[in-house]
């Protein structure tokens, strides 16, 4: 089917997009984890090497709040590009504005569904290592309970031994 000089296609499958586009965000993720772990390696390093090096200058550390604005702008711009990308693809497939519009939607919406659920898992395990940590301390509780009881019993047999 041709409109004026740009055929149209029947369909692209917005899964197709979605799973391309989710695929570029996770790599961005990965990737940024992996610089975030690298940074922390070399502060750490430059830590260590500055407390055995009295002229060693000291690591820039950044705030929490700075670490968090750079990541977000980073991922802004990420997100950007992708969008950048994914128009250029559909505008040369021949999609109209309404249809990628609507597929940008789409994906957005699919994006916040991402989000969500990497949120549900981060705080599942948050949960879990709580957990965990609440479980070692009861564990940890009994022993101590238990090892008093047995003190406990031993002095009460000695008493009875002596009288």
């Amino acid at each position: 089917v041709n409109f004026g000089n740009r055929p149209q296609h029947e369909h692209v499958a917005p899964s197709t997009m979605w799973g391309w586009a989710k695929q570029k965000a996770e790599a961005a993720a990965a990737e940024a984890a992996r610089l975030k772990e690298q940074a922390r390696a070399l502060a750490q390093q430059a830590s260590e090497y500055g407390a055995g090096t009295a002229a060693a200058p000291a690591p820039v550390e950044l705030s929490a709040e700075e670490l968090r604005a750079m990541q977000k702008q980073e991922e802004a711009e990420e997100k950007a590009r992708i969008n950048d990308e994914i128009r250029a693809a559909m505008e040369g497939a021949g999609l109209d504005s309404e249809e990628i519009a609507r597929l940008q939607q789409d994906q957005a919406a699919a994006q916040r569904e991402a989000e969500e659920a990497a949120w549900f898992a981060k705080e599942k395990a948050r949960l879990e290592s709580e957990n965990a940590r609440l479980e070692t301390e009861a564990t940890v509780e009994a022993a101590v309970a238990e090892e008093a009881a047995a003190e406990k019993a031993a002095a009460e047999a000695a008493a009875l031994k002596a009288a």
